[in-house]
């Protein structure tokens, strides 16, 4: 959700803060404030994107910290807007999470003058009254205490010139490079400055002094966390050549398909042997990311009873979970609140639990046994490679042959080239000219999972309303909304789905066919690389996210901050 970054060393934090900012934008872009402190505060708030702002310069100290909002609590305002301060300007919070106990907070901070919408503003405020009558290290600590919720902030003292970095919840990173100090969302916001991370586990706190210390903040003692090297923060994300990531990440599943499963064996055989050898197997996300695993149910369930969940629909499941079962989540970043929720449940009912992430070092990552994709950092919101990446080693591990993804990837490969990606612009140039902001997207077997993962990427890059179903739910209820005009995006050529083509055509319907193969009944054929039957739902998806991205440009729409999302979801 929202983007943290703190620093502080012996250079000037200004620059350094405003390309941590510009690099968290993806997890939140709707409002931004960045803070720097010598002898008092300085700081900027602003309305809108980093990038498309002009940043008045701050004044010039080793100290500072930034954040990007993604609102929650009040609306899209610059005094919403992080920082926060407090009545006596003697602290300062940037945060990240949601706190579920304002009422029981507001009573402790009575007679302090609340300056904006946000809950933010009440930790500063709860440090301040606490901070009266102890240090602020034990202030921040009771503080910390008392909220409710899953959280991650970072207080500033202008007294003493320390930074407070808190995790409850929310992810929090910490980067370290000589005598320097970061804190941030996420590794990508200190790629390139930092050479080491420590990560923060729930409750822990990290004191930025003339050293760094650690503190378990339930109990005030003291910690010893060792560094360690993660890839990811020593390669700074670039968007290269590309005009936006989005396309940048589609091009580069023409090789992170056997990134993904060609690893460490005994890591995917174990895998393998925990699922097949338990009586059911529960596979659980949110987003695109449960499209992976309503697909590979569909794999996982010839060998194994399987269920695709979402993750914040777990618990209606949980009477179903026992020792024998495993629950596998998946998430692109390994921190998404409702899946982590869903592996805590499952884990206190004695289950399994796996995890598929491509973030090395998240939380997901630490706490359960995980496979990483190696997919590299995704920065637009909208997943691409991390999904296919996800699909491709699931199918792997469910009995899918090496050599089909392999052979899969090279198709890929020879597909998407500039001939191919001109012809599917003109195809989104049309139906922006015919002014079609209704599309209804059909497919049957794992297609029905393509269809749905199409559907949402049309929805957040493109701002169209699709409408997926099962190709057999057409004349259930759906087929009363087609009419002449209508525009019916149909995943595969299979017998069934093109009888409910033909239904659609019959209705004035224009239909669009994703296939590896024309079929008669395609008004516009969009090719899909060759496949083996089981790797469909990566074939058929990539087309449409070829699709998805050129209708967005052509509607001047940034395909890598799709309006009210994004990247990663650290709260219910």
């Amino acid at each position: 959700m929202c983007g943290i970054i703190a620093y502080k060393g012996e250079r000037n934090a200004f620059p350094i803060l405003v390309k941590g900012l510009k690099r968290l934008e993806y997890r939140g872009y709707d409002s931004f404030g960045i803070l720097t402190l010598k002898d008092d505060f300085d700081f900027e708030k602003r309305v809108g994107a980093v990038t498309n702002t002009r940043i008045r310069k701050l004044r010039e100290a080793n100290i500072g910290m930034g954040h990007t909002r993604w609102a929650t609590h009040g609306g899209v305002t610059e005094t919403n807007a992080h920082p926060h301060f407090s009545c006596n300007k003697e602290f300062a919070v940037v945060h990240n999470g949601v706190i579920e106990n304002i009422d029981e907070i507001k009573p402790i901070i009575k007679g302090h003058k609340i300056m904006s919408q946000t809950d933010t503003e009440l930790i500063v405020h709860l440090v301040e009254e606490f901070a009266k009558n102890r240090d602020t290290l034990s202030a921040v600590m009771k503080a910390a205490g008392i909220i409710k919720g899953r959280n991650s902030f970072v207080i500033a003292d202008k007294k003493s010139k320390e930074l407070f970095a808190v995790r409850k919840g929310s992810p929090l990173i910490i980067g370290v490079k000589d005598k320097e100090y970061f804190a941030a969302s996420d590794i990508n916001a200190i790629s390139g400055f930092a050479d080491k991370v420590i990560f923060l586990e729930d409750n822990e706190m990290a004191v930025f002094n003339s050293k760094l210390d650690f503190y378990d903040i339930t109990n005030g003692r003291k910690l010893y966390k060792k560094t360690q090297v993660v890839s990811a923060v020593l390669n700074e994300p670039r968007r290269e050549k590309y005009e936006h990531y989005m396309l940048k990440e589609i091009i580069e599943q023409k090789e992170t398909l056997r990134k993904a499963i060609i690893q460490e064996k005994e890591s995917l055989l174990s895998f393998s042997d925990k699922i097949f050898s338990s009586s059911r197997l529960f596979l659980v996300g949110c987003g695109s990311a449960h499209k992976v695993c309503l697909a590979a149910s569909y794999l996982f369930m010839k060998k194994i009873q399987a269920f695709a969940i979402v993750a914040s629909e777990f618990s209606s499941y949980l009477d179903l979970v026992d020792e024998n079962s495993v629950v596998l989540a998946v998430s692109q970043s390994g921190e998404t609140a409702d899946t982590l929720e869903a592996l805590e449940m499952a884990k206190s009912k004695g289950a399994k639990c796996l995890a598929i992430v491509n973030m090395e070092g998240s939380t997901m990552c630490r706490q359960y046994e995980s496979l990483i994709t190696h997919s590299g950092s995704e920065i637009a919101v909208a997943s691409t490679k991390a999904t296919t990446a996800q699909f491709a080693l699931l199918s792997y591990i469910s009995g899918v042959k090496q050599d089909d993804i392999i052979e899969l990837e090279d198709n890929i490969a020879k597909l998407l080239d500039e001939d191919y990606l001109i012809k599917i612009k003109k195809i989104a140039e049309t139906i922006i000219k015919n002014k079609i902001n209704n599309i209804y997207v059909i497919g049957r077997g794992i297609n029905y999972a393509t269809a749905l993962e199409a559907g949402i990427k049309l929805q957040e890059v493109s701002y169209i309303n699709a409408l997926c179903f099962s190709g057999g739910e057409l004349k259930h209820g759906p087929l009363a909304l087609i009419k002449k005009g209508s525009l019916c995006i149909v995943i595969g050529n299979d017998i069934n789905i093109i009888t409910n083509a033909i239904e659609a055509k019959a209705r004035g319907a224009k239909i669009v066919g994703v296939s590896c193969e024309e079929n008669k009944v395609f008004d516009i054929h969009i090719r899909a690389p060759e496949s083996a039957e089981e790797l469909q739902f990566i074939a058929n998806i990539i087309p449409i996210q070829v699709l998805a991205y050129y209708i967005s440009i052509l509607k001047g729409i940034n395909p890598d901050k799709p309006r009210n999302l994004a990247k990663s979801v650290t709260v219910k």
